[in-house]
């Protein structure tokens, strides 16, 4: 594993992807830059540190990244590879993987837009392990080496249930409901679960786009039990 500074990939793009080469010759020929960082977090206490893998032991991918040797069993990669920044449709879902709960085995879930911050905070993939005292809201501020990562304990009745001024649901809309109303215009991309995550293995994480504090869009990653 490598050091914690800071990483500029070749060419200024947050990907890692260079393009196309230009020229006849190598006018199939991609180049990758082959460097992940990624920022693991241990949720028993909030802690964190910003890792660097390069080389023939940088990961092409957050599966590569889950299944690399000696990863813990319990932890859990949400990532993207290296073309999740660019323009094309579908390139940048955020992959979630690690132990189902449904599966009991390996999985791998996707949601729909959400390794878009992961770009803003200069990230290739979050690794979360560990477990909470108390149901907490998990917050990620700063990019790359100047993350920093809080927990806020909650009470589930009280986040789950419906927020005032919001569209009247429960559970999973109410949270992100509030959350978002409460960062109004602040760039701010939440990922949460609902009651079903708390008492079944089925649980989903479930997400969305917000302008002004008005969610627009929400997205799911389901499959798996993530939750």
């Amino acid at each position: 594993m490598g050091g914690h500074e800071e990483l500029q990939p070749a060419g200024g793009h947050p990907s890692g992807y260079h393009g196309p080469r230009r020229g006849r010759k190598d006018a199939q020929s991609v180049t990758l830059c082959h460097v992940r960082r990624f920022l693991r977090i241990d949720c028993s206490d909030g802690s964190s540190a910003l890792d660097r893998l390069e080389g023939a032991a940088a990961p092409l991918g957050p599966i590569d990244l889950a299944l690399r040797p000696g990863a813990p069993a319990d932890e859990l990669i949400l990532g993207a590879g290296p073309l999740g920044a660019a323009s094309v449709p579908g390139a940048n879902r955020l992959v979630l993987c690690g132990w189902s709960p449904c599966w009991e085995g390996f999985f791998v879930s996707t949601m729909g837009s959400a390794a878009l911050p992961l770009r803003a905070l200069r990230l290739d993939a979050i690794a979360l392990r560990g477990r909470a005292a108390r149901p907490a809201i998990l917050t990620v501020h700063g990019p790359g080496p100047e993350a920093r990562v809080t927990l806020e304990p909650v009470e589930l009745a009280v986040a789950f249930a419906a927020a005032r001024g919001g569209s009247g649901r429960a559970g999973t809309y109410a949270v992100l409901e509030r959350l978002h109303h409460a960062a109004g215009s602040e760039p701010l991309r939440v990922l949460t679960t609902g009651p079903a995550a708390a008492t079944t293995r089925s649980g989903a994480i479930g997400s969305a786009v917000a302008r002004d504090g008005e969610i627009v869009l929400e997205t799911w990653a389901g499959r798996g039990g993530m939750g």
